[in-house]
Formats: structure tokens, sequence, C-alpha cells
């Protein structure tokens, strides 16, 4: 196990209680996420961040939108796939959520668990 996996393991173990298996689907999804995320904080990586005016550009024109939008939504199904996993023995799932997601974060996994 790397150091990348190795902390991805210790967060996931602190934040919902189950432990990673090395290369289970899991541990590749979180890394995903985590790769992901950082790729898109590098300087240069959107096109819209260097040049602001091209957020007022129609969706059509817009690439970068569609692409953060489907990012998200596969971020928060990992996330609602977490979080109705967890492995706190003192919680059930209905009271892991308030403990584990903000307020819009819930309104959120309501509204993503509807479609």
């Amino acid at each position: 196990m790397n150091t990348k996996e190795y902390a991805a393991s210790i967060v996931y173990m602190l934040s919902y209680g189950k432990d990673l298996k090395d290369g289970g689907e899991d541990l590749k999804t979180i890394l995903d996420v985590v790769d992901g995320f950082v790729r898109d904080c590098m300087p240069g990586a959107h096109l819209v961040d260097t040049f602001p005016i091209l957020d007022i550009l129609p969706n059509i024109l817009s690439p970068w939108r569609k692409e953060a939008s489907d990012k998200h939504l596969f971020e928060m199904k990992v996330r609602i796939h977490n979080i109705e996993h967890c492995h706190f023995p003192n919680l059930t799932r209905y009271e892991a959520i308030p403990a584990l997601a903000s307020r819009r974060q819930r309104e959120e996994i309501n509204r993503y668990k509807c479609t």
C-alpha cells in the first residue's frame, strides 16, 4: 500500500468506519475522485479559469460545464454510497446521514436519490 492509498484508507476509516481493502473497488473510486480533484485544481487546468469572460458562453459552447456537472454527479453518488454503507454500530442509516452531511449536502443527497 503506497502513501496515497494509506492516507485515503485512514480518512475513510475515520469518516465512515469502514476499512478499505488493498485494491478494492472503494479504494479505486476514492483515489479517482482525489486524482480528479488534484487535476482540476492545477493552474490552467480549465481555459475558463484563465479567461473568466468565457463563463458567459452558452452551454453548447462551454464543455467544461458538462464535465464539471458530470464529475459532481459522480462524486455525489460516491458520497451517498459511502454514507449509506457506513459502519458505525451505534448509528442507524437515518442517524448517520445528519451526522456525516451538512444540511446542503443532505438536500443534494435527497435530490440525487430521486433521479
